[in-house]
């Protein structure tokens, strides 16, 4: 995860906080993965806007990284207060970096994860709306693998995730 700015470059404005600003509420939570991903319990960070619900969800792989290097939730609160995005939830999923080639090439057990673990703690703990009554709703979010991996879930659960954004998704073939 290498960056530089070229020169009169910066970080975005969109993850500083403002004064007027309410942020958004950001929970751990440890969740047993055991039975799809075979590695015990995994960190999954759940947002709810400041705004009020119920919203859209967003699953989001490689969540530590977007938690603390791209600070989406930050992002977040800045776009919905600026009126230019509508409030959604977020779960952030971590994934162990020695595992990414195997959870996220197109994993049938991340679905299941995703789907029998994050999805029901999602609805526990946050204003989530009914994908029933606005299939395609939610959203799915991932970078290089992260990206194959957000593309996949979108792919074969779009009638869930019909929102799907792939940042420099690893799509290619080897061999």
């Amino acid at each position: 995860n290498h960056f530089f700015y070229m020169p009169g470059g910066a970080p975005t404005p969109y993850t500083r906080a403002g004064k007027e600003l309410p942020p958004g509420k950001v929970t751990r939570r440890q969740v047993d993965s055991g039975e799809f991903l075979g590695s015990g319990k995994r960190g999954v960070w759940l947002y709810a806007p400041a705004a009020e619900g119920p919203y859209p969800l967003a699953i989001v792989y490689d969540g530590r990284e977007y938690l603390e290097r791209a600070r989406l939730p930050a992002i977040c609160d800045q776009l919905i207060a600026q009126g230019r995005m509508e409030p959604l939830a977020l779960a952030l999923i971590e994934n162990p970096p020695q595992r990414r080639g195997l959870e996220y090439a197109c994993s049938e057990g991340t679905l299941g994860f995703v789907l029998e673990k994050v999805l029901p703690l999602a609805r526990n703990e946050l204003n989530l709306a009914d994908p029933a009554k606005n299939p395609g709703s939610y959203g799915v979010i991932g970078a290089s693998y992260g990206g194959l991996m957000a593309l996949y879930t979108g792919l074969r659960l779009g009638g869930l995730f019909g929102r799907v954004l792939a940042q420099s998704g690893a799509h290619t073939l080897e061999g």
